[in-house]
């Protein structure tokens, strides 16, 4: 059994903000607090995984048929558009870390 410590940070982004709705939290995490937006990502580094979860990434990864390359494209699109993968870089992300959404791991690629 592995026992995952938090080893960076924690931060709180919403679904399809970008980094302008971004304001300090308390605990010095960070949330976004965009008009409309109801369901945040949380984001942690444990050990050496990026691990993202929240019940707007459930809700559209449970529409995504990932064996399909549009359906993948749709998946990535509305990722980036949430301003995901700028926060994880801000975070210091780097290529090759494994990012863990759920039941879904990769490769970080820039």
């Amino acid at each position: 059994m592995i026992i995952r410590q938090n080893i960076l940070s924690h931060v709180v982004i919403g679904a399809f903000c970008g980094d302008g709705c971004v304001e300090q939290a308390e605990g010095g995490g960070h949330a976004a607090r965009c008009p409309g937006v109801e369901d945040p990502l949380t984001i942690r580094h444990e050990d050496d995984v990026w691990i993202v979860e929240g019940p707007w990434l459930q809700k559209i990864m449970a529409n995504v048929n990932f064996s399909n390359y549009e359906s993948r494209n749709w998946f990535d699109r509305m990722l980036r558009n949430a301003g995901l993968f700028d926060r994880l870089e801000e975070m210091g992300i780097k290529d090759g870390d494994l990012v863990s959404l759920y039941n879904l791991d990769f490769e970080y690629q820039r």
